[in-house]
């Protein structure tokens, strides 16, 4: 599914300094399987604060540049979803 590669590229990306915050991006689909969510779950709360910055930490995204790295990817798999979808 093209939201597995998002999750992919956000790991690949993320600090690993410890591991956790990699450990906790997850990827969720929709009972029809049309719609996904990459999400960090509650031990990874942190990652908002490395994606976005505070006022004293400089931000160091990883979710935005993964899903822009993922993006003609993730497209080719839509337009292969919807070629399959077709009669």
């Amino acid at each position: 599914f093209p939201v597995t590669i998002i999750a992919k590229e956000a790991k690949r990306r993320v600090n690993k300094r410890s591991g956790n915050l990699r450990r906790n991006i997850k990827f969720k689909m929709s009972r029809d399987k049309l719609t996904g969510w990459v999400t960090l779950r509650s031990n990874g709360f942190y990652g908002h604060f490395l994606e976005f910055g505070t006022v004293k930490l400089s931000a160091r995204p990883f979710m935005a540049p993964a899903a822009e790295a993922a993006k003609a990817e993730y497209q080719r798999g839509v337009q292969q979803a919807i070629r399959g979808a077709r009669p």
